[in-house]
């Protein structure tokens, strides 16, 4: 019995992957090996560009929907913000074919998964009501 039927035979607790992934490509040349160490640097400034541009991009929306709607209608402001610009995103990375690199992930939207997010910020949520209530 070899080892291909083996391993059919055995349950995986993940997907079998092929060994041929792990040989050795083409030699690069002198330009691609410039090349990636320049993408290196630039990618390396768009993360912490990123990691900078985020909390401010986050204050910004916060206080402008605050100057906009008020103090009174700011949660459900900020959602409706903030769940458009998700929208929006999905609908350009659908559009830009990019999502073609998920399409193998085998990640299926069960109701658990669905109610994960909104179940966690319900708990966070929660627990800062109780330790303002409280005073702690």
């Amino acid at each position: 019995m070899s080892d291909a039927e083996d391993n059919r035979k055995k349950p995986h607790l993940w997907r079998p992957v092929d060994p041929s992934i792990w040989n050795e490509g083409r030699p690069r040349g002198q330009r691609y090996k410039s090349v990636e160490k320049i993408w290196d640097v630039i990618s390396g400034f768009g993360v912490l560009g990123a990691a900078m541009v985020i909390p401010f991009a986050f204050l910004i929306s916060v206080l402008g929907i605050y100057s906009l709607v008020g103090p009174t209608l700011l949660g459900p402001s900020l959602l409706v913000l903030w769940g458009a610009l998700t929208v929006a995103f999905i609908g350009i990375v659908e559009k830009t074919g990019y999502s073609r690199n998920f399409e193998s992930w085998d990640f299926p939207l069960t109701p658990a998964r669905l109610l994960a997010i909104p179940i966690g910020f319900a708990i966070i949520a929660g627990a800062l009501y109780v330790l303002r209530f409280f005073h702690l």
